[in-house]
């Protein structure tokens, strides 16, 4: 889809305008003792003839704030048919420490399908948008990679709210990494690496949308974050044996 429109400056104004507002609210995040801040799934909307000054602006935040920022960010590509759905890693020192692309979506994506780490001094931190969360496979990366904390700006509505979200939870059981899933539309949950609880904030019930969860700095290695599906059919093929197994024991001598 093409954005001809990003040329009105009333437009450009008002995508301005929801810039800042995400920058005040990660001010009030950082006031309270927030230490790695982020936003919901394409929250900054920006041409790409903007994104200099946007990164400046980000890495700005994060030095004069000491925190680490990873603002969720759509960039419109102007006259081109595609956009870049972003999540961004900035550290205190205003280095960009990953830019991670959308990888499962229903619209074109160059993303190389890796998912970007930064380690941080609250554990090693990963990010993935979305519906990447839905895919097992993808997501066992984390896993593989011994992240503690993965991050998941997402966009969702409210037919598919909380389950969505709720259902995303697991990986982080799988992976043995703590998941926090932000959302637009949605809700918003913070969970350990054992699925427990620890933050939640609905979208549609909530006026003050900053949500601050104090999270485990550590994640455990599992069995399926290290051998994936394979775990799984071990299972299976485990269980049918054990029935057979069953089976056979009940058959008496004599019995054709």
């Amino acid at each position: 889809m093409i954005y001809p429109f990003v040329h009105g400056h009333v437009l450009r104004g008002e995508m301005t305008g929801i810039r800042q507002a995400l920058f005040e609210k990660s001010e009030r995040a950082a006031a309270f003792g927030a230490k790695i801040i982020f936003w919901t799934e394409g929250a900054a909307p920006l041409a790409n003839d903007e994104w200099d000054a946007f990164l400046y602006q980000a890495k700005d935040f994060a030095v004069n704030h000491d925190v680490w920022l990873a603002p969720s960010v759509v960039m419109l590509r102007i006259g081109e048919e595609k956009n870049d759905n972003l999540a961004l890693m900035i550290d205190p020192d205003g280095e960009l420490v990953y830019r991670y692309e959308k990888t499962h979506s229903w619209y074109p994506t160059d993303s190389d399908g890796v998912i970007r780490t930064a380690d941080t001094p609250w554990g090693r931190i990963g990010s993935v948008i979305c519906f990447d969360l839905d895919f097992p496979s993808f997501v066992q990366q984390t896993g593989q990679k011994g992240v503690d904390i993965l991050m998941v700006p997402g966009y969702d509505t409210r037919t598919i709210s909380p389950f969505h979200t709720q259902a995303g939870l697991i990986r982080g059981v799988e992976n043995g990494c703590s998941v926090v899933r932000m959302a637009n539309e949605s809700t918003s949950v913070a969970a350990d690496w054992r699925g427990n609880v620890i933050g939640w904030q609905d979208t549609f019930t909530t006026g003050d949308q900053v949500m601050i969860v104090d999270m485990p700095k550590k994640g455990r290695r599992t069995l399926y974050g290290m051998l994936g599906d394979w775990f799984a059919y071990a299972d299976l093929m485990l269980v049918a044996v054990l029935i057979l197994a069953a089976g056979l024991r009940k058959r008496t001598p004599g019995t054709v």
